[in-house]
């Protein structure tokens, strides 16, 4: 399977009709980012078609959004859109070739008459559960359709002879010769007559200068503060090593570290906080960035709010960050969602019932993070939730069907 598989290309006609009438051909990007993060109202497999399609999309922060959805769906809401016939076969193509969480979800696929042909000759040849391979061999009426499925179950060899002998039998039968697998071959753009390659541009003095100071960082030597300071939060991710930072021990003779990495045996006045809040805003960035990975409930309660998205996500890596802090955090309408998406991939944190409370019921919370955790809510809980106004309207509709089928089955 090939979890870097991007799939057949789900065009807008394609899709069905109840997706197209909530995602227009015209949408644009905030419509589309809506979707692709599970905002706007639709079903489970309406859900799930519009991800494959925007996976593709042509804007790279959408697709890139879509595809972390995608990643997060819960089982059970996948195997839900293998199983309907309005799923378009792409959808069932790009599922497919992903390493799926259950074999009954790969039936499901081979059951589902959308599915294409070259589906189940992929599956054929890439599976190993002998009964859905059975399940391929025992349908007369692809193998008619396309006898390459024989071919494809001979290279595997996770198929009993037995069983490739039946179907070379049935074949042989009906006077049927399974031609071999079309061949694909890759070209590489070609290049335009008269355009010659254009050789890499020098290194600006600006980017030599940052590497110099990560270079002399990683030697030991003291960190060129002034660079690091004007350095972007991409160019902070990309070169400066925070899990490496984060298990170095501060030196003694850091001005910060004794203020900040300590807890006070009593709590701050309010003149006190005010003057550390300062005091931590003119630091340095990188003094900013260790002290969130080592500092103090008072350091923490700081830097959570910097406006800097690394210092933030540096907080969540504290190992001294408590529940509390972070069941706070969950309950933050105003949190930045990639917090919050941090919190809710935790399975530590996410052990705690009030967290996967709070989650559900902030809006922050990507759709399919939500519909996991929502299922693992009580009876109150999730009577409460289907009545919000607070949550998008998939959550709370979802939530009304899972009560009402719990009530049905007491």
């Amino acid at each position: 399977m090939n979890e870097n598989y991007t799939g057949v290309k789900l065009t807008w006609e394609e899709l069905p009709e109840q997706v197209r009438s909530i995602l227009p051909q015209d949408a644009g990007p905030g419509v589309r980012m809506a979707a692709a993060k599970g905002l706007l109202p639709m079903g489970t497999q309406e859900l799930v078609v519009t991800l494959v399609y925007l996976h593709r999309d042509d804007d790279e922060q959408i697709a890139k959004a879509a595809q972390e959805s995608i990643d997060e769906l819960p089982p059970n809401l996948i195997d839900t859109a293998l199983a309907s016939q309005a799923t378009p076969w792409q959808a069932l193509d790009f599922f497919a070739r992903r390493e799926l969480a259950l074999p009954a979800m790969y039936e499901r696929i081979l059951l589902n008459p959308t599915c294409a042909n070259e589906t189940i000759i992929f599956l054929a040849e890439t599976l190993t559960d002998i009964g859905l391979i059975d399940i391929i061999a025992a349908n007369q009426t692809r193998l008619v359709q396309a006898p390459q499925i024989y071919n494809a179950l001979r290279r595997n060899s996770a198929v009993p002879r037995a069983i490739r002998d039946r179907v070379e039998q049935f074949l042989r039968l009906l006077n049927i010769e399974a031609p071999e697998d079309r061949e694909f071959e890759e070209f590489a753009p070609p290049v335009a007559e008269g355009i010659e390659p254009q050789a890499p541009e020098a290194p600006s003095t600006e980017a030599s200068a940052m590497d110099e100071a990560v270079e002399s960082a990683e030697h030991g030597e003291q960190y060129d503060d002034l660079v690091f300071d004007s350095m972007s939060e991409k160019e902070l991710k990309q070169h400066v090593d925070l899990d490496k930072l984060a298990k170095e021990s501060f030196e003694k003779d850091e001005e910060f570290a004794k203020e900040f990495l300590v807890d006070p045996d009593q709590e701050l006045t309010g003149t006190e906080r005010s003057s550390m809040a300062f005091r931590v805003k003119k630091m340095r960035v990188m003094d900013q960035i260790k002290m969130a990975l080592k500092g103090s409930l008072e350091a923490r309660m700081i830097l959570i709010k910097s406006p800097n998205k690394i210092i933030q996500e540096c907080v969540l890596q504290n190992p001294r960050i408590t529940i509390e802090e972070v069941l706070k955090l969950s309950r933050d309408k105003t949190a930045r969602e990639e917090l919050i998406r941090i919190i809710a991939n935790s399975r530590e944190w996410t052990k705690n019932y009030q967290t996967k409370l709070a989650l559900v019921n902030n809006p922050k919370t990507p759709i399919p993070l939500s519909l996991k955790y929502m299922t693992m809510l009580n009876d109150r809980d999730l009577a409460h939730l289907s009545k919000s106004k607070q949550v998008p309207g998939i959550l709370a509709v979802t939530a009304r069907k899972a009560l009402a089928d719990r009530q049905r089955f007491k």
